[in-house]
């Protein structure tokens, strides 16, 4: 599996040496970012091969690997279903003050609201 850390260091190096004037930030973002990528289990099954093969990690996911990617999937679930019950929370909030404010809100606001909500 690929050690983030090593990779990373090369990776800044590369972008230092080619690219340092234009590149102001770097950052991990999703599971290596929540420390969550040694997840073999579901790195096994969410990967398409296009070529080769990874059936060679499969005698390294054994019980405890399948119970960690259970319980971060649960926790997935529950972490989406809050981020869209509050994404509509606030839809409303907007909706209700552009309603109660017309004046305030220009016209295209009210339609980019519309656009919003058909996603």
């Amino acid at each position: 599996m690929l050690e983030i850390t090593t990779w990373m260091d090369d990776f800044l190096l590369a972008l230092q040496k080619n690219f340092s004037h234009r590149v102001w930030f770097v950052g991990l973002q999703g599971s290596y970012g929540r420390g969550e990528a040694s997840d073999l289990f579901q790195f096994y099954n969410d990967t398409k091969p296009i070529k080769g093969s990874l059936d060679e990690l499969l005698p390294k996911i054994d019980a405890n690997a399948i119970d960690r990617a259970i319980k971060i999937g649960t926790c997935n679930i529950y972490h989406d279903a809050s981020i869209i019950c509050c994404t509509k929370r606030i839809m409303k909030f907007c909706e209700d003050f552009i309603n109660l404010h017309p004046l305030l809100c220009r016209p295209s606001l009210s339609r980019k609201l519309e656009n919003i909500q058909n996603i």
